[in-house]
């Protein structure tokens, strides 16, 4: 043992001295006792390993958590939407019923009007009356309402008159609401007659009818349609 420390001194001075682990392996070397092996390697520590094993797990962990997290949430919300939806479906076809049962009253109602219109209509004939006089005559009338001077004629001045005093009757009507003189006056000649006044109100009439009828025919069909997929749905 003296001899390997005699000449690891000698080496040491030759070379310039020991450096550090040269300096750790004698030292080592000093201190054990015979018949154990001259070099040892020394200890090491840890390492890195396990902090990064540490690490990993963690983030693992984190991982299956925020998972089963989101799995939760997705539940949740899809069993929400799922209720709302239901909720919106029943609300919806319970308004469908609630349009279909007054669309059939008003059918009822039109088919009644319909059938008392008739019978009245033959009533009159059976006592001898015209009804296309009869409707001609309350045409007239409502054409002398604007004939101030009584001369059969309406001028611009007179309809204009007129029309600003049925406004003040009817507050809630716009001047947009009611018919131009120019919708009367068919010949252009600034006077309406008679015949004019009245052709006037047969196209109206003809228009609203169609109309009427126009969407009468569609609210019906669209509810019908409406009430065979609610049906087969059920």
């Amino acid at each position: 043992m003296c001899a390997l420390a005699t000449c690891a001194a000698v080496q040491a001075q030759w070379d310039g001295g020991l450096n550090p682990r040269e300096d750790e392996y004698f030292g080592a070397r000093m201190r054990q006792g015979q018949g154990r092996n001259l070099y040892q390697e020394p200890a090491k520590g840890p390492g890195v390993l396990p902090y990064l094993g540490g690490i990993l797990g963690g983030f693992l962990v984190d991982r299956h958590l925020t998972k089963r997290a989101a799995k939760k949430l997705a539940k949740g919300y899809d069993a929400d939407r799922k209720a709302l939806e239901a909720k919106l479906v029943r609300i919806r076809d319970d308004e469908i019923t609630k349009r279909l049962k007054i669309l059939t009253n008003l059918e009822v109602q039109v088919q009644d009007a319909e059938l008392r219109i008739e019978e009245l209509q033959q009533a009159a004939v059976d006592a001898g009356m015209d009804l296309g006089e009869t409707q001609t005559e309350v045409d007239y009338a409502e054409f002398k309402q604007p004939d101030a001077n009584n001369d059969d004629r309406i001028t611009r001045a007179e309809f204009s008159a007129y029309i600003a005093e049925y406004l003040k009757q009817y507050p809630h009507l716009r001047r947009e609401d009611m018919p131009r003189f120019e919708d009367f006056d068919f010949t252009g000649d600034g006077i309406v007659e008679f015949k004019e006044w009245q052709k006037y109100l047969d196209r109206q009439r003809k228009e609203d009818a169609a109309a009427a009828a126009a969407e009468a025919k569609k609210q019906a069909a669209g509810g019908s349609a409406q009430y065979n997929i609610n049906q087969q749905r059920r």
